[in-house]
């Protein structure tokens, strides 16, 4: 049933404008995508997942329990036929955050990472995504499906990094 739902919602996802999103031959999916901002600005939005979901705006609910530069992450996707969820060990980077997967009944694996490049303009925002659901799914499916999901993310984060410059907190989350 996940994969019926799954499957109706990948014609929604391509009504959107695409962004060049590669896939790897290590399975990773990743997107990149300019901002105006210094890296400065993307750091602190970055720095919180919840500016993230924020932004995207799909209704994720997370739990963030700093550790150092690491922290513990409870997400909550909401779906149509339930809530799916992951923990995540959650970390800084010189140049960004990576998320690795702690646990979770609908994920065997999942890792995530945002990193930023400094450019004469701002920052280039890059989003990598390799995950594998519990459910079978084809790659390729997978891998598409993941593809325009990264073009959401790099389509509705980058304006926000933009906005919350405006902004002293530079965060979504906070309001």
């Amino acid at each position: 049933m996940r994969l019926f739902v799954l499957l109706s919602m990948f014609p929604a996802l391509a009504l959107a404008a695409p962004l060049d999103v590669q896939v790897t031959t290590d399975g990773w999916v990743e997107g990149e995508t300019e901002v105006a901002v210094s890296p400065e600005v993307a750091l602190r939005f970055l720095s919180d997942p919840r500016n993230v979901v924020a932004a995207e705006g799909r209704g994720t609910t997370m739990t963030v329990n700093p550790n150092g530069r690491c922290a513990q992450v409870l997400a909550v996707v909401p779906t149509p036929l339930g809530d799916m969820t992951y923990e995540s060990r959650r970390c800084a980077l010189n140049d960004g955050y990576r998320a690795t997967l702690v646990r979770s009944e609908d994920f065997l694996a999942y890792e995530q990472e945002w990193t930023i490049v400094e450019t004469p303009t701002g920052v280039r925002l890059r989003c990598a995504v390799k995950h594998q659901l519990s459910i079978p799914l084809p790659a390729s499916f997978r891998e598409a499906f993941t593809r325009r999901a990264v073009q959401r993310l790099l389509r509705t984060v980058g304006p926000a990094i933009a906005a919350s410059d405006a902004k002293p907190e530079g965060s979504l989350a906070s309001r």
